[in-house]
Parts: C-alpha cells; sequence; structure tokens
C-alpha cells in the first residue's frame, strides 16, 4: 500500500510537470509585442475587413453601423473599452480605418509602450513624433509610418489611449 501512495502522488507530479510543459508550449508567444508601431495593434492592421478582425479578436461587445462605416466595440475582457471602425466608403475604400485601445487594456509593444507609459520614455523609444498637438494637461503625439498613422494621446504625460488610423490624403 505504502508503494502505491508513492506511485500515485510520483504520477500526478510527472502529470503535473508534463502539463505545465504544454502550457509554457502554448503560450510562448507571450513574449510577441501586442503594438507594433506602423503595422498593427493586436494583429490587425489597417485595411483588414470584419471578418479578419473576428477572427483574430473575436465578436465584439457591439456594433454600430451607418451607409458608410461601421464601429465595433469590445466592453469586456483584455479588449475592454476597444473600438474599432471599418469604412464601407466606395470613396476611402473598405475596411479598418481607426482602431483604438486604452485603459485597461495591458498590450505592449517591443519597445515596452503600453497604456500608462510615461511620454519621456515614448519620445526616448520614437524619437519626435512628426505631429504635436497639445491642449492643457492632455498631449497628443502623432507618428507617420509608410502603411499608417500611430497616434499617442497623454494625461499629465501618461499614455492614456494608442490609436493607429489610415492616412487619408
Amino acid at each position: 500500500m505504502q508503494n502505491f501512495k508513492y506511485l500515485v502522488v510520483l504520477s500526478f507530479s510527472l502529470l503535473t510537470l508534463s502539463l505545465q510543459s504544454c502550457l509554457d508550449l502554448l503560450d510562448s508567444d507571450s513574449d510577441k509585442p501586442e503594438i507594433v508601431f506602423g503595422d498593427n495593434i493586436e494583429g490587425v492592421r489597417v485595411w483588414d475587413d470584419s471578418t479578419a478582425v473576428f477572427r483574430k479578436l473575436g465578436i465584439p461587445s457591439f456594433r454600430l453601423v451607418s451607409d458608410i462605416d461601421k464601429m465595433f466595440k469590445y466592453e469586456t475582457g483584455r479588449l475592454k473599452y476597444t473600438q474599432i471602425v471599418i469604412s464601407d466608403s466606395p470613396l476611402l475604400g473598405n475596411g479598418v480605418i481607426n482602431m483604438m485601445v486604452k485603459a485597461p487594456y495591458k498590450g505592449r509593444s517591443k519597445e515596452g509602450i503600453g497604456i500608462g507609459t510615461d511620454r519621456t520614455y515614448v519620445l526616448r523609444k520614437l524619437g519626435e513624433p512628426d505631429r504635436t498637438i497639445s491642449t492643457g494637461m492632455y498631449t497628443t503625439d502623432n507618428y507617420h509610418y509608410e502603411s499608417n498613422f500611430f497616434s499617442l494621446e497623454y494625461n499629465n504625460n501618461k499614455v492614456e489611449s494608442i490609436s493607429m488610423f489610415v492616412q487619408v490624403i
């Protein structure tokens, strides 16, 4: 009987280690940045269609639809308060034209930039923005990339929201 108890404990320990190893393998992308300046937020890129957005992020909490665009809002989980606007305009084109994340979003870029990051740190990592707008305690820095713009809005010099949007000429 003593050997049986020992065998059960040993088997349980090995099973626990095996499960942890499997979970570590599944979680191996956890170091992958959720924000890639100049490219995407959570894998969503400008001009992605709604099917691609749903595949990457899941179904939104609600949708607002007009003749020329759709706005999707996520109100729960890690994407709480995330907004995405998808154009259906024949003049502008079809696909994501804007995506914004704000607190409590925890995603970060490879540079370590996310909601709550100090503006001094952002400037050190991303350099001077292409355009800055300041109004009292709010500041917005816009960075222009080849395929899109990224905008960081600060409240008292802390990142409050990060937006990705298309360049409209």
